[in-house]
C-alpha cells in the first residue's frame, strides 16, 4: 500500500518518521537501512508491484535519482506486459494449430466419404485421423453386422491391428 498510494514516495530517515509504513520502518530496522524510496509499476491505472530502493545514511532521494527508479519500474511493467502477450499469443498459436489438424482431418474424412462406398476405407480413414488428433492416446474402432466383426486401430498414424470378418460365436460385442 506504501508504494501504491505515494507514486514518488521517497523517505528519509525511516526511523521515528510518521510518514513511513510501520512495516517499512520495522524492516529498515531488521536490515538496516534509514533511506526509502517506491516508486510503483503501472498498468492501466492499477499498481501491479513496485520497486524499492533503500540506503543506510539518512539522506533523501533526489528529483534524478527518484526520476531514475521510476524508469526502471516502468521498463519492467512493459517487460511484464509482452511476456503476457507473448505467453497470449502462444497459447492462442497452439489453439489455431489444433484447429487446422482438426479442419484438415475433416477435410480428409470428407474426402473419404464422397470418393468410395468401400466402408473399410471409410472407417480406417476417421479412426487414422481420430488416433492422430488425440496424440499418443491411439484409436481404435469397431462394428458388428449379424454374427460377424470388423476392428481397426492406431496410435498416431501407425495401424497396430486390425481383426476382420470373425464370427462372434454366441457372445454379445
Amino acid at each position: 500500500a506504501f508504494a501504491m498510494t505515494h507514486p514518488d514516495h521517497k523517505d528519509a530517515p525511516v526511523a521515528g518518521n510518521p510518514a513511513v509504513p510501520r512495516r517499512t520502518a520495522e524492516l529498515g530496522q531488521q536490515f538496516g537501512f534509514d533511506s526509502v524510496m517506491a516508486a510503483p509499476m503501472m498498468w492501466k491505472g492499477e499498481a501491479i508491484g513496485a520497486i524499492l530502493t533503500a540506503r543506510r545514511q539518512a539522506l533523501p532521494f533526489d528529483d534524478k535519482q527518484v526520476a531514475l527508479i521510476q524508469s526502471f519500474a516502468d521498463q519492467a511493467v512493459i517487460a511484464i506486459e509482452n511476456v503476457r502477450l507473448f505467453k497470449e499469443l502462444q497459447t492462442r498459436t497452439a489453439e489455431l494449430t489444433r484447429s487446422v489438424g482438426e479442419l484438415t482431418a475433416l477435410g480428409e474424412v470428407s474426402q473419404a466419404l464422397s470418393s468410395t462406398l468401400d466402408i473399410e476405407t471409410v472407417l480406417d480413414t476417421i479412426v487414422s485421423r481420430a488416433s492422430q488428433l488425440v496424440g499418443d492416446a491411439g484409436c481404435s474402432q469397431g462394428r458388428r453386422s449379424g454374427r460377424c466383426r470388423s476392428r481397426t486401430g492406431y496410435h498416431g498414424e501407425q495401424r497396430v491391428g486390425r481383426i476382420a470378418d470373425k464370427t462372434v460365436r454366441g457372445r454379445a460385442w
